[in-house]
C-alpha cells in the first residue's frame, strides 16, 4: 500500500454540513495519526465545500493535517481533471510533487 521512499498526499473534499463526511472524517484522523506515528511519509490536504469561514474554521479545528485556506476554495474547481472518478467521501490520494505543483503545502 505505501510505497517506501514516496511520500503520499491525500485530498480530502469535505463540509461541516456532509454528514457522511462528517462520520467519516474520524475514521481518516485515526488512519494519518497512526500512518505518522510509525514514520510513514503521509500527508492531508483539506479542500472545504463549507458554506461560511465559521463553518470551515469548526469542521477545520478537528482535523491535524493541511488545509486549502477557505477564502481559496473556489481553487478545487481545478482538481477533477487531476482527480477523476471521485468516491464519497471525496478523497484522493497523489505523490508529494502534484500537490506541491498545485500550490498547497502549509496549514491555514
Amino acid at each position: 500500500m505505501f510505497p517506501a521512499r514516496q511520500q503520499i498526499v491525500g485530498i480530502y473534499f469535505s463540509a461541516h454540513w456532509c454528514g457522511p463526511c462528517r462520520s467519516f472524517t474520524p475514521k481518516l484522523v485515526a488512519m494519518y495519526e497512526e500512518l505518522k506515528a510509525g514514520g510513514k511519509k503521509f500527508e492531508v490536504i483539506f479542500v472545504s465545500s463549507d458554506k461560511d469561514q465559521d463553518a470551515f474554521d469548526k469542521y477545520f479545528g478537528s482535523m491535524p493535517w493541511l488545509a486549502l485556506p477557505f477564502e481559496d476554495r473556489d481553487l478545487k474547481v481545478f482538481l477533477p481533471s487531476e482527480a477523476p472518478g471521485m468516491s464519497f467521501p471525496p478523497w484522493r490520494s497523489w505523490g508529494l510533487g502534484r500537490a506541491w505543483r498545485l500550490g498547497w503545502g502549509s496549514r491555514a
